[in-house]
């Protein structure tokens, strides 16, 4: 009877979801450290570990939702004009992983042991197939490299339209204009498919930056810190 009653609290018992938090972050938080991912602390309820490397943005975001978290990993350049924390270069877990979606799930009614048994999914998967992969975008050089290849479109999940301007405000960025130009002309070409999907800031710096390449370093310079600011990175 003993027993029964305990297997009865164990398997009815749940958690607040700041327990559910903090045992997030006492499981998630060693492996981001050794990649060198810090926690997101600027802007109220985002739940992310960062990296910024020459204004370029990768994190691991546990998306917080009424009652779970959702684990996705995303990569922002900052020289693309920003205004909050956008999702357009990433994936959640689940489905990049549809064959075990179930597993990456994280909710308040959830058991100790069934927590821990999806964190360990999460760590694992972070460890193996993520964080190798953002070490490969997270520079803006390897980001215009690896935006339009199809081996990454789980892992940089967009429309052709993001994928056509990410790649032009990059190579801009690195001071190629003949390859800014061209893919700057492709996203150009792309956005009336693609309606509210193309942000109409971009556009217009994109088409600011192809009519005079030579002012694109002063523009992005300002787009950078607006970005920063946008984001509380930095003070305004």
């Amino acid at each position: 009877m003993i027993r029964w009653k305990q297997y009865e609290k164990e398997r009815f018992a749940t958690m607040t979801k700041k327990e559910l938090k903090e045992r997030v972050y006492a499981e998630i938080a060693p492996l981001c450290k050794q990649a060198h991912y810090v926690q997101f602390e600027y802007m109220k309820d985002i739940f992310a570990f960062y990296r910024l490397r020459d204004n370029l943005l990768s994190f691991i975001l546990f998306d917080n939702k009424p009652g779970d978290f959702e684990c996705g990993t995303y990569v922002l350049p900052l020289y693309m004009p920003t205004e909050s924390l956008y999702l357009d270069y990433g994936n959640a877990l689940r489905f990049m992983d549809r064959r075990h979606a179930s597993k990456y799930a994280l909710h308040t009614d959830m058991t100790e042991k069934e927590v821990a048994a999806h964190l360990q999914y999460i760590y694992v998967f972070l460890k193996k197939r993520v964080l190798p992969a953002l070490n490969r975008v997270s520079t803006p050089r390897g980001f215009a490299r690896h935006v339009l290849r199809d081996g990454f479109s789980d892992i940089l999940f967009t429309s052709p339209v993001n994928r056509y301007t990410a790649a032009a405000f990059t190579w801009f960025y690195l001071g190629n204009t003949r390859k800014g130009r061209a893919y700057g002309g492709k996203a150009l070409a792309e956005a009336p498919l693609f309606g509210r999907d193309f942000h109409p800031q971009r556009e217009e710096i994109l088409r600011q930056m192809m009519e005079n390449p030579a002012a694109a370093p002063e523009i992005l310079t300002q787009v950078c810190e607006d970005s920063m600011r946008n984001l509380q990175m930095i003070s305004k």
